[in-house]
């Protein structure tokens, strides 16, 4: 636990690593839906935001 930590807290400042870290964990976990929907819903919300903010200004 204490060397997952370290890692973490290594990783913190490099910002992709720290995704692939949490990816990592995640796929031991067994949770690897969870974050395929996550990055689809905040794709989704994004593409959503573009899509309206550029019809707004048509």
């Amino acid at each position: 636990m204490d060397n997952l930590k370290s890692s973490l807290q290594q990783a913190t400042p490099n910002y992709p690593v720290f995704c692939y870290v949490i990816i990592l964990f995640m796929l031991d976990t067994g949770s690897l839906q969870m974050i395929f929907l996550t990055i689809i819903s905040t794709n989704l919300s994004i593409l959503i935001h573009i899509i309206h903010s550029t019809t707004s200004k048509i």
